[in-house]
């Protein structure tokens, strides 16, 4: 049987895409988010993690790139960067190799074509490049994710724009597809506002013009190579796909014209995580669940209003 130690259990908590619950509009910002300690409910034999909790803080700023239009269709892009820092409770120094700070450059590309009034083609392009620079850089630090749909706005009593397409992830040289929807809402009144997209979803209500306040929810899974990493029997663990999701509470206060203060928190549960080895096989034994935990996350960010883009 194949076993986890520190280097892959480390890795649980690496990527959120973009901002959790932020409107895509929010085209720059910094952000921090803080969980409350965890550990891993189910562990093998031997594991140097059996008792031991760990936390983490998430570090985030991303900047928005020039808006623009090719033809009809609108481009929106942002470039980011994440640094996970993992604490431990004790200092574990049985694995060298384990990492306690995780970095990630990804660039998010947003497009809009209008094919008519009601039908749009929307699409989603994100690069991105994770490592702990412990090891050279390689292609299998690479991932590429992205999404194309249609969408159709319905206009009754209300604004609503749906959609339908495929989302697509290539990693390790593999392509996945999944099933992808999205959302876009807006109350006749003005007062609701929601937005889902594979895999976010939000509904803010609109106190005032500089005051919001509703619920978000997010699936945020990411894929790492852990450099033919070797665990306790001496099998070779080639990569991790982790899975964390986030329910919480959110509010938004706009602080001067389009700058926002936003402040979330709640509850991460239903989390998990595999191991892979190099035929992107599951390895036995390799589905762990890690216990719930709270975290709260401030951003401040910049506002773009895409009605703007001639």
């Amino acid at each position: 049987m194949k076993k986890l130690i520190l280097f892959t259990t480390s890795l649980l908590l690496l990527q959120f895409n973009i901002v959790l619950a932020q409107l895509y509009q929010d085209a720059g910002g910094v952000a921090i988010t803080v969980h409350s300690k965890s550990e891993i409910k189910t562990l093998p034999n031997g594991s140097p993690l059996i008792g031991r909790k760990f936390s983490f803080n998430l570090y985030e700023i991303w900047t928005p790139l020039p808006l623009f239009k090719v033809g009809k269709a609108k481009v929106f892009s942002t470039m980011n960067y994440k640094m996970l820092d993992i604490n431990y409770d004790q200092n574990i120094a049985i694995d060298p190799n384990r990492p306690e700070k995780i970095h990630e450059i990804k660039s998010v590309i947003f497009m809009k074509y209008p094919l008519s009034k009601s039908w749009t083609v929307a699409g989603l392009a994100m690069p991105s490049l994770a490592s702990d620079f412990k090891a050279p850089l390689s292609g299998d630090d690479v991932v590429v994710q992205g999404a194309l749909a249609l969408t159709k706005k319905i206009n009754i009593a209300s604004e609503l724009e749906i959609g339908l397409g495929l989302f697509a992830t290539y990693v390790f040289g593999e392509l996945q597809f999944i099933p992808a929807f999205t959302l876009n809402y807006e109350s006749a009144n003005g007062k609701w506002i929601g937005q889902a997209y594979w895999p976010k979803f939000c509904m803010l209500y609109n106190i005032n013009k500089n005051s919001q306040f509703g619920f978000a929810a997010s699936i945020d899974g990411t894929e790492y190579n852990l450099k033919n990493y070797v665990d306790l029997q001496g099998e070779s663990v080639d990569n991790a796909d982790f899975t964390i999701i986030h329910t919480g509470l959110q509010y938004n206060r706009r602080m001067y014209k389009d700058f926002w203060l936003q402040v979330q928190g709640g509850v991460a549960m239903g989390n998990q995580y595999q191991l892979f080895d190099s035929e992107n096989e599951e390895i036995l034994n390799a589905d762990y669940s890690l216990k719930n935990m709270t975290y709260a996350k401030v951003m401040l960010t910049y506002r773009f209003n895409e009605k703007n883009v001639n």
